[in-house]
């Protein structure tokens, strides 16, 4: 599942699941009680979290992405495409995916609600998510 939203591409050095407790960790200093979960590999995988709580992750199965909301209401009104970013005060959700590219690298696509170069809180979010991958690249 993914929500509409602006989507910025990277290449980066390491894959996903190496960086997510440390994304999940920097995204709970900003929301506490944040809902989403973590997706594997595969159809239909993925470990929920709630309440800013890091999840049970299965062993065995690789990360490659997560969806994370503020909180419980963020995750029931936005999943269901009911309410825009100005209802939550501006805020909104973000996803990540990653999967290795070509080149040996990894393809890092971020889902922001909205265009960093004009969206205080979507830039914010994007600096803590890249604070995780050092030496990351636009990808064009």
């Amino acid at each position: 599942m993914v929500f509409e939203g602006v989507t910025e591409r990277y290449l980066v050095q390491k894959p996903v699941a190496s960086a997510l407790p440390s994304i999940h960790t920097s995204l709970v200093k900003i929301w506490p009680d944040m809902f989403g979960w973590f997706e594997y590999e595969g159809e239909n995988s993925d470990s929920d979290f709630r309440h800013g709580e890091y999840p049970d992750l299965k062993s065995g199965e690789e990360l490659v992405g997560g969806f994370f909301y503020r909180d419980q209401e963020m995750f029931e009104r936005w999943d269901w495409g009911v309410v825009e970013s100005e209802s939550f005060g501006g805020e909104g959700p973000l996803s990540l995916l990653g999967l290795r590219s070509e080149t040996g690298l990894f393809s890092l696509e971020v889902t922001l609600p909205d265009d960093v170069s004009i969206d205080r809180f979507s830039a914010r979010m994007l600096a803590v998510v890249l604070d995780s991958f050092p030496g990351w690249v636009q990808d064009e």
